[in-house]
């Protein structure tokens, strides 16, 4: 992929510093508009970011995020302006509002852009920065999503990029949309056009970004606002868990299992624990324990709108141990498993982390966090976060009916 290549309609203008092996696409002219940035008086959890001189942290992705959650969007500031319009314009279209580097290196190739750009919409940037006739004027820049100040002014960039100041959050000016894209990778795996978050690689041969999902969202079969794209049409996805017990070492079929939460963790040595609760102990029970000598296989994935399933594995592991719950209501069985089987990974596929919710330094010099299951993970592969890579020695999943969380362990 190359500066001034064509996704979609998008033009690409830089490669990602925040996410490797991603490129940023600036939306064509007929997707630019005229927004306030809001939330003025407002101090939002943002970086300040006061001057050219101070970096954003955070990628646009991470603010625009952050601007349209529920903290925000709702919020009616001091001026009567509800949330941050310029944020949630990019996001309702699936963008993101570039961060004020960002921003100031798409401008500064202004001139690609517009060439590539065959949308037909009147506000190319030249016509912008001319003030043509029809199009308003926008003050004479353009927001970033960076934030000034904690309380009354955001970044902005005057429409020649000369300028890198704060500015009232009250005023109107242009809104540059933004999203990632990610080149072809070898070997013919296709790679999905997507300008939300989550690194997915499934079935050894699709490799595509994701928004953020929800547990809640997978276990209760709801379908979420996110979207994956195959190479030839776009479905709306929910994300799934799936339990596989073997039985070949029985002679019987594999079977699949409805699970209500699970736990695994795995280590740099082949190591893997793992546990599944299946409700309606009654329906499954002798299934179960006819397949006793076989392993328990965890898959995650993404379940589209025409039915069709991709999935990726998360854990398995033999041993299996079973325990039956009984109540007054309801019954269950809970399904351990322990032993060493490694994950085929493939180094080549980026893996890359949504929102680190915590990062550590822990005495022994490894690194700790936590974030949302990310797939097609394991043990001695790498995890891109927004804090840095990290080179994974052990995971720690668990899932349930209303969270979801990954933490792990290793070496930046």
């Amino acid at each position: 992929m190359q500066i001034g290549d064509v996704v979609d309609g998008d033009i690409v203008f830089a490669e990602d510093a925040f996410e490797p092996g991603m490129f940023l696409a600036a939306a064509p002219a007929i997707k630019r508009t005229v927004k306030k940035w809001g939330l003025y008086r407002v101090d939002t959890v943002l970086a300040n970011t006061p001057s050219s001189a101070v970096q954003d942290p955070k990628c646009g992705s991470y603010n625009t995020d952050v601007l349209c959650s529920l903290q925000y969007a709702g919020q009616t500031d001091s001026a009567g302006n509800l949330g941050c319009p310029a944020a949630q314009h990019c996001h309702d279209i699936g963008y993101f509002l570039p961060n004020h580097q960002q921003l100031k290196l798409l401008i500064s190739r202004a001139a690609t852009i517009d060439a590539a750009d065959s949308s037909g919409g009147p506000a190319t940037i030249s016509a912008i920065r001319a003030y043509a006739a029809g199009l308003p004027d926008g003050n004479g820049g353009f927001w970033s999503s960076s934030e000034g100040d904690s309380w009354l002014n955001a970044v902005w960039i005057s429409f020649w990029g000369s300028t890198n100041v704060m500015y009232d959050k009250r005023t109107p000016s242009w809104i540059l949309p933004v999203r990632k894209v990610a080149p072809e990778l070898p070997g013919g795996k296709f790679v999905a056009r997507a300008s939300i978050r989550g690194s997915i690689f499934l079935d050894n041969r699709i490799f595509c970004h994701c928004g953020q999902f929800s547990a809640r969202a997978g276990l209760r079969g709801k379908t979420e606002r996110p979207v994956w794209w195959n190479d030839s049409a776009a479905l709306s996805a929910q994300r799934i868990f799936i339990c596989i017990l073997t039985g070949v070492a029985n002679g019987l079929p594999d079977i699949e299992l409805p699970i209500s939460s699970l736990q695994y963790r795995q280590y740099g040595h082949g190591g893997t624990y793992l546990s599944v609760v299946v409700p309606s102990a009654a329906r499954f029970a002798q299934e179960i324990l006819a397949r006793k000598n076989g392993e328990a296989v965890l898959y995650q994935g993404i379940k589209t709108s025409d039915g069709k399933r991709q999935l990726a594995i998360m854990a398995r592991a033999g041993k299996i141990a079973v325990r039956h719950d009984s109540g007054g209501r309801n019954s269950s069985v809970t399904i351990t498993a322990e032993s060493r089987a490694q994950i085929a990974i493939d180094p080549t596929i980026p893996k890359v982390s949504g929102p680190v919710v915590v990062y550590a330094l822990q005495n022994d010099g490894n690194i700790r966090l936590r974030c949302a299951p990310v797939f097609g993970l394991a043990p001695r592969d790498t995890l891109f976060t927004p804090d840095g890579p990290v080179y994974v020695d052990k995971i720690s999943v668990s899932v349930g009916p209303s969270q979801q969380s990954m933490e792990v362990t290793g070496r930046g």
